[in-house]
């Protein structure tokens, strides 16, 4: 009886699929991407490395403002009015240039910068 249980189901997840579904995309969503298309594989990757170059650019740029920011903050005991005043004061030796299309937001009051649109 038990062997007969087993087999019934073990017969009923192979059949369903024990649940899983097929990765497949929205009825709505547009299939005509060129993402794993071998004629635009070098294009896509070229692609990937600068949206890459790119993000990782901004991570730096902001690590290295937060880090001059804390560093202001540990030695003067408060934060910078600007960002200018890191370069006036010697903790960094220029403002990195933010992306295209992109600016730095800084709250003197947090001493917080972060990447936002230009408006």
């Amino acid at each position: 009886m038990k062997l007969q249980l087993l087999i019934v189901v073990m017969l009923v997840c192979s059949i369903s699929g024990c649940g899983r579904k097929e990765n497949q995309p929205p009825a709505n969503q547009n299939t005509n991407s060129t993402v794993g298309n071998p004629l635009t594989a070098p294009a896509d990757y070229a692609g990937a490395v600068v949206r890459s170059k790119t993000v990782a650019e901004k991570v730096v740029d902001v690590a290295s403002l937060k880090q001059a920011i804390q560093m202001f903050y540990a030695s003067e005991d408060r934060y910078p009015q600007d960002l200018n005043e890191l370069v006036k004061s010697g903790y960094l030796p220029t403002l990195p240039k933010p992306p295209t299309g992109m600016k730095f937001q800084y709250d003197k009051t947090r001493g917080e910068v972060r990447l936002v649109p230009i408006q």
